[in-house]
């Protein structure tokens, strides 16, 4: 690694500890739950109550990386260091519906794991909160079922298993 320049003071390293779950669980905001209904509009004032921002331009600030969209969060942020002029906000969307916190669908999670030999519940939070952003979303459907007429409804293969008696295995 490189650095462009040294450092002229010490740095401070701060690692927040399950930062993202606790960012969800304890924002102060609450989280938009969009539906298909829910439409992009061109920004105006009455809009300041908004889930996200779509802001072209804005000065220096750590928190404005490019013309994109920004959670309400940042915009207020902008708004108060005066780093964003609102001529340069576009578009704003507002969901139809909201959800307070995640906490209880995230103890849910970490109760599940409790009973586990092996406790992963911190990767399964983030794993969910990973799913969130996928773009591909897929559906998988199984049918178990002992005829194989059955597979017609699917239009696919039965595979069938018949059981082994073990001890003949075994011995």
């Amino acid at each position: 690694m490189r650095r462009e320049k040294e450092p002229t003071q010490p740095g401070l390293l701060v690692d927040v500890k399950r930062c993202r779950k606790n960012a969800l669980s304890n924002s102060g905001y609450q989280i938009p739950v969009f539906c298909v209904l829910d439409d992009i509009q061109e920004f105006t004032m009455d809009d300041l109550d908004a889930d996200f921002f779509y802001i072209a331009a804005a000065t220096d600030d750590l928190l404005f990386t490019g013309s994109r969209w920004y959670h309400r969060c940042v915009f207020e942020r902008l708004l108060a260091t005066k780093t964003v002029n609102l001529d340069n906000v576009r578009f704003c969307i507002k969901a139809s519906g909201h959800v307070e916190s995640l906490t209880p669908a995230f103890e849910q999670i970490e109760n599940a794991w409790q009973a586990c030999s092996q406790n992963l519940a911190k990767e399964a939070c983030n794993a969910a909160i990973g799913a969130c952003g996928m773009r591909e979303n897929y559906l998988y459907q199984s049918l178990i079922s002992s005829e194989e007429a059955d597979g017609a409804l699917l239009s696919g293969e039965v595979c069938t298993h018949r059981a082994v008696d073990v001890s003949l295995i075994c011995g």
